[in-house]
């Protein structure tokens, strides 16, 4: 996520891995750019554009949407949500207690971690 540390792939990978683990399949921004070769301390040019056609079409193929705390910060994330809400896939705050704006939004599901791995 843009204007966090690291991009936030710390949490994204923790997050990733919790929920393929319980069953889920995960499309990750953050494991997408690690796969395409990218390091984060010096972007190519054009990464963004690139970064964002692969999460809007991934956001268009997903029965859900799960938002790390903080997302509201990254303007990929908040394109992301915009389009899930724009098109009715539910967006779930993988974090309950740090949902943000999350609860302002239509059709979102603010869960639990746990409630959120056991949905499968």
């Amino acid at each position: 996520m843009s204007g966090l540390p690291d991009f936030n792939y710390p949490a994204f990978h923790d997050a990733r891995e919790k929920l393929r683990k319980a069953g889920h399949e995960v499309i990750c921004p953050a494991e997408y750019t690690i796969q395409q070769g990218i390091d984060n301390t010096n972007l190519p040019y054009g990464f963004l554009t690139n970064q964002m056609r692969f999460c809007i079409k991934s956001v268009l193929e997903v029965d859900a949407v799960a938002m790390l705390p903080y997302w509201a910060r990254s303007l990929g994330a908040r394109t992301e949500a915009l389009v899930a809400v724009s098109i009715g896939i539910p967006i779930y705050a993988y974090d309950k207690h740090n949902p943000e704006l999350l609860e302002l939004l239509p059709n979102v599901d603010v869960i639990t971690r746990v409630e959120m791995i056991a949905k499968k």
